[in-house]
């Protein structure tokens, strides 16, 4: 229907979580198969590649729970399960300059926190606000910065709202969709040469994202704790 892929898929994702609402999940999942490059798939590749990440939802549902980009990953795993099947060759992209790099960093940021706001904030539900951000992202960006910049910013909105599907359970708040957003443009940035065309990439860069950042946090947290013990164990020690 030539509504581009982002537009594809956030409608599929809005009618999910509005009409099947228990299966909203698996279905935003499915639909970021069908944003597989035709290169690289025809229908009967996206049928395959949808129900092997059915399965690997399945299999997974108990695990990683609260990291945005779950359900792309998902996604991911069938798309390249099916290009290992059938013998695809991933496809490629140049990585962009910097001149565009600052717009995709300002874009994903804006993109993780406005999901993580509309999901939490106004309850509506990770399928809900990630489908709507991803809709506005793909309807209007082309629209003010033209079809080929406007396009890469939507899809860049759309990765980074993943990383906003996150829940509370791993980040208190939107304001560490401000990190979140900055990794998930460069990593969308330096990975373009690599493993393209497959459905779920997007994802799978916001999940590296989201769960890089969380190790990071509790790092810091330990180290924090290890510090404050130290110097309590010191002032224990003197008042002795």
């Amino acid at each position: 229907m030539a509504l581009g892929s982002v537009v594809a898929s956030a409608l599929v994702g809005m009618c999910a979580a509005t009409l099947f609402k228990p299966h909203a999940a698996p279905a935003f999942a499915g639909s970021f198969v069908g944003m597989a490059s035709p290169e690289l798939f025809g229908y009967p590749g996206v049928a395959l590649a949808g129900a092997i990440a059915g399965l690997v939802f399945v299999a997974g549902k108990r695990v990683f729970n609260g990291y945005g980009g779950k359900l792309g990953t998902t996604a991911w795993s069938g798309c390249l399960g099916a290009v290992l099947i059938l013998g695809r060759p991933m496809l490629s992209a140049p990585v962009p300059a910097w001149d565009v790099g600052w717009l995709l960093v300002v874009y994903s940021i804006a993109g993780a926190v406005l999901t993580f706001v509309v999901s939490v904030h106004y309850s509506q539900g990770p399928v809900m606000a990630s489908s709507l951000v991803g809709l506005l992202a793909g309807l209007l960006l082309p629209a003010f910065h033209g079809p080929v910049l406007g396009g890469t910013l939507a899809v860049m909105v759309f990765c980074a709202s993943f990383a906003g599907m996150s829940g509370t359970v791993r980040f208190r708040n939107a304001a560490w969709m401000v990190p979140a957003g900055a990794v998930c443009a460069v990593a969308f940035m330096y990975s373009a040469p690599f493993l393209g065309g497959a459905g779920g990439k997007l994802g799978t860069i916001a999940f590296g994202s989201v769960i890089g950042l969380h190790g990071l946090i509790d790092i810091g947290q330990k180290l924090q704790r290890r510090v404050c013990g130290t110097r309590n164990a010191g002032v224990s020690i003197v008042e002795r």
